[in-house]
């Protein structure tokens, strides 16, 4: 049986003895409707807008016409987007700005920009070679990150993995080092930062760090080349001496070993796996990715060079399109080491042509 809604010009008001026996109800103008028609006949459900039904497939009894549609964008939406471990490059995707702070009430905004004012100051401390200010700004950031989300929770999201920021300053420049090879120092103020990371990234819901091994094996050889352009730059501006004494393969070796081991994974799992990702699924894909590029930037003041501040922020933003584009950790974890192999060990020794020209 079919039900019609029509509206009558002159409905008749309508007494006890008119009403329907069973559980069935009369509109306005008179029309028996079923009290089960929306449940018996999903088609007649209609989308909040009242444009057309719902959902091509019928509901569930009880299902809220709005959760199909949700659901049925939310299934288009993954379909459309194609999984960047098939290195298919979706503009889309990349392109993704949501709104700035969605979901995020005003205080936590607030708190962040503190904590990032904060830590800027202290790296601008470091630029004009103050580090004994950078060291008590650095050390305010961290107790503020870690004091306001006691009061008020919500801050916990952003400011607890903003936490490591400041807490890798306060270690690589309060570490205290036993050892007379410049190299060597290196795993022992990076290394003890891995636990703190692990903390952090368990602690986060829907946090993960994508490794992708597939993207590694496929790019291993472009990144190379493009840590090897950038390294060349990079040397252009700050020219560091070498790390190791000479270029033989057990010291390339080792300097190798320390890069990717140490200094790579401990950075890029800090600023693009965690701050990157947690940046971008709060305050959107692109600002996740240019707000970690500009603190990766930042912490590059040490070398007391505008220049290479901005040309460190040009590094972030490459790591970071890549880590976004192939959600490889050990792609850009790679390609970080191999830049700082070439930047203080073949490029300082053999030059810029790296002995080829």
């Amino acid at each position: 049986m079919e039900y019609s809604y029509v509206e009558s010009a002159n409905p008749q008001p309508m007494t006890d003895g008119d009403r329907p026996e069973d559980d069935s109800q009369v509109d306005a103008g008179g029309t028996e409707t079923s009290a089960d028609s929306s449940e018996d006949n999903p088609a007649a459900e209609r989308r909040p807008d009242g444009s057309g039904r719902a959902d091509d497939r019928p509901t569930e009894r009880g299902e809220d016409p709005i959760d199909v549609v949700e659901t049925a964008t939310e299934k288009a939406t993954r379909e459309k987007r194609s999984p960047i471990s098939d290195f298919d490059f979706d503009i889309d995707h990349l392109l993704s700005m949501p709104q700035w702070g969605r979901h995020l009430d005003q205080w936590v905004l607030t708190a962040l920009t503190v904590a990032l004012v904060t830590v800027l100051l202290a790296e601008l401390a470091m630029f004009y070679g103050r580090a004994d200010y950078a060291l008590w700004l650095h050390m305010l950031a961290l107790l503020f990150c870690l004091v306001v989300p006691l009061r008020h929770e919500p801050t916990v999201v952003l400011l607890k993995p903003f936490a490591l920021l400041p807490l890798f300053r306060l270690v690589n420049l309060g570490m205290p080092t036993f050892v007379e090879l410049t190299l060597m120092t290196f795993p022992v103020v990076y290394l003890p930062l891995l636990p703190a990371i692990y903390v952090v990234v368990r602690a986060q819901d829907g946090l993960t760090i994508d490794w992708n091994p597939r993207a590694l094996a496929r790019w291993t050889i472009p990144a190379i080349a493009v840590s090897a352009l950038l390294a060349i730059g990079e040397y252009l501006i700050i020219a560091p001496a070498a790390l190791i004494p000479e270029l033989t393969v057990g010291w390339l070796l080792i300097l190798t070993l320390v890069m990717i081991g140490s200094v790579g994974l401990v950075e890029e799992l800090l600023f693009r796996g965690v701050l990157q990702r947690v940046f971008g699924a709060h305050l959107g894909q692109w600002t996740g990715v240019l707000l970690a590029s500009a603190l990766f930037a930042a912490m590059h003041s040490i070398y007391g060079s505008g220049l290479e501040v901005v040309f460190a922020g040009v590094i972030g933003l490459v790591f970071g399109i890549i880590y976004e584009w192939t959600d490889s950790m050990g792609l850009i974890t790679l390609m970080h080491g191999v830049l700082n192999v070439f930047l203080f060990g073949t490029i300082p020794i053999r030059g810029i042509g790296l002995g080829l020209i």
